[in-house]
Order: structure tokens, then sequence, then C-alpha cells
């Protein structure tokens, strides 16, 4: 049930089924040693499985991948070659000429409040996240791979999710990281951690990061969901919308964003089919102006987001998203339940 459908579809019995499974199968692993076989099936049973709660409110699965993957470290004590992800430091934030959007340091929540959130307007937000830890850690490769390096992710291949060539695989993150980052070559073929609960996967990678306040302006009681982008320069994410509200926070690197309002949503096709009923059918890059001739009518705002930068993309705002360097980001989508009550 798990392979044949779609994993949200699944019955809730069915899946803390798989994650008890698991869990008994990983005490066996134990006796013969091998953690990191046990590792890779705690993962399997976070990313397909339900939560198993213990009396003291953890989730037995990732609790335990966390204490074996902290003893795995600790035994290997591996020199790893360290190579830090680029960081462009540029002068001033960018934004093309006669783009509405605008670039403000650290508003305050009223500010914020009422002059882009109540009006659907796009903005740029500088200083926001200075204080997260991981605009430090995350620049460091090494990081990743002696800390997380054996755990279990998946991995979108290809070059969009529009494309026939796109695929999904699990692998482990240090693979992931040595093929993109370190062993790179011009022939290798771009993968992508895209869209990917990892801070919920990983917990310790939490502490890292800081929700910001802004994601709780409706209510505090506002559930996030927090999602990271982890990919080589080249990434692409298709024109598409959200929706709900999006702070797409620029930890490493640098992203170029191509932002069209909600208004010009007739003009940029997109897809019938519910799947990718949020998608444009348009590749931004090389518009075909003979199928999709509406789309040239429309005034693209487009932004450098660089380190340390956030950008609220109101509902229903077009984005096409391009990192032009190695780069992490972290998405936080809220809904907005008091306008809806």
């Amino acid at each position: 049930m798990l392979h044949i459908g779609h994993w949200k579809d699944v019955d809730i019995k069915q899946r803390i089924v798989y994650s008890l499974a698991t869990f008994l199968e990983v005490c066996l692993l134990l006796q013969k040693g091998n953690l990191i076989e046990c590792l890779k099936e705690l993962d399997a049973g976070i990313l397909l499985g339900a939560p198993l709660m213990s009396e003291d409110g953890q989730d037995i699965l990732r609790k335990s991948a966390s204490l074996i993957s902290e003893e795995i470290s600790r035994r290997e004590e591996v020199g790893v070659i360290l190579m830090s992800l680029e960081i462009e430091m540029t002068r001033k934030h960018e934004v093309s000429v006669g783009s509405e959007v605008d670039v403000l340091d650290l508003p305050s929540m009223q500010e914020f409040r009422e002059r882009f959130y109540a009006t659907g307007k796009t903005a740029i937000l500088q200083n926001c996240i200075d204080h997260w830890p991981a605009k430090e850690k995350w620049t460091d490769l090494g990081y990743f791979i002696r800390h997380f390096g054996h755990r279990t992710v998946p991995i979108e291949i290809g070059s969009k999710y529009t494309e026939s060539n796109w695929g999904q695989k699990l692998v482990p993150l240090k693979d992931f990281i040595e093929r993109q980052f370190i062993g790179k070559h011009e022939d290798t073929v771009i993968e992508y951690l895209a869209q990917h609960d990892l801070l919920d996967q990983i917990p310790e990678l939490k502490e890292d990061i800081r929700i910001p306040d802004y994601c709780h302006i409706g209510s505090p009681e506002t559930e996030v969901e927090v999602k990271m982008w982890f990919g080589p320069c080249g990434t692409v994410s298709p024109l598409h919308f959200d929706k709900k509200h999006n702070l797409l926070a620029q930890v490493v690197g640098r992203k170029r964003i191509l932002l069209a309002h909600p208004q010009d949503s007739d003009a940029v096709y997109p897809y019938s089919g519910e799947m990718l009923s949020n998608t444009s059918q348009v590749d931004l890059e090389s518009i075909d102006e003979a199928r999709f001739p509406r789309t040239k009518q429309i005034s693209f705002c487009e932004v450098f987001l660089k380190s340390g930068e956030v950008l609220y993309i109101p509902p229903g705002w077009w984005h096409h998203v391009r990192a032009i360097s190695n780069s992490i980001s972290i998405s936080f989508w809220w809904e907005d339940k008091s306008a809806k009550d």
C-alpha cells in the first residue's frame, strides 16, 4: 500500500504497523551491531510510516535515529574533506528596475501585517535570520556529513519536476553531498533535496533555526510547515504558486526569483490536471511564444535573494526559482485560518 499510491492516502493504521515492524527489525539488527543498516531502516520508518510516541511524548523512531546517528559519528571519527558552500556577498539587495517588491530591515509585526500580510503584497525582509546558528553552521558541508551523513533522504533527480527525465530516489545524505558539491563533474546529473521536512526527520537541525514570528501573525497557534531546499547551482523550481503564505529564507547562497501577480494566472497557462494545477506549462527560461502568447504581456518582478534575506510570497503569487550558486533555503508555509473563519 505504501508503494502503489500516494503516501497520504494510506490508512494511518497500516503506516503504524509499518513503523512497528521497522522498530522490531531494528531491535534485531542492533544485536548484530549493524548501526548503519539500523539507521537506514529507521529513516524508512520515519519517511513512510507514522510516529510511534513514547510515554514522555517523544517519537521512538526519531529518537532512536538520533541516538544511533550520534553513535555512528562518534565511532567513525574520521576526517572529512571540508568544502564550504559558496556564499556570495553582494553589495546590496538586487531588485530589477520597476519592481514592486519592497525591501525592509526587520519590520515590526504591525508594519508587516498592514503593508504586506493584509494587502497580499510581496516583500524582502532583511536581518530577520542573522541570529540563526544555521547561518554559520550550514556553510560547512562537513557538519552535515559528520553528524547526519548516514541519514536517508529523498532526492529529486533531473532538471525540474515538469520534465520527463525527472525522478526521485532515497539516498544517504553524504552520498548526495559528495556527488553534488565535493566530487561534482560537468556531466553530473543535478540532484535536489527539495521541499523536504528534513528538520522534522532530523530534529537536531531544528536547533539551528527559529520560526519567524511573522508566521504567527494570524494566531499564536498557527501550524507552520518547515521545508528545506538543499542543492547545487542550477536547480530550478518551475513557475508555480502556493495556496499558503510562504516565507522563503535564504540561509546559504543566492537564488534568482521571478514573481507574477495572481491576476496574471490566465497568462501563465496552468496545467489542467489536478496534480499540477498550481504549476505553469511555460518554461520562463525559453518561452514558446507561439504556444503561450499571453505570457509576454506579464511584467515579472525579478529579485536576487541572497544569504540572510527572507522573501514573503503571499498565497497565489506565481514564482520561478533558480539557484545561481550552491544553496540552502528554508520555506515556512502557513494558512490564515482566522481569515477562513
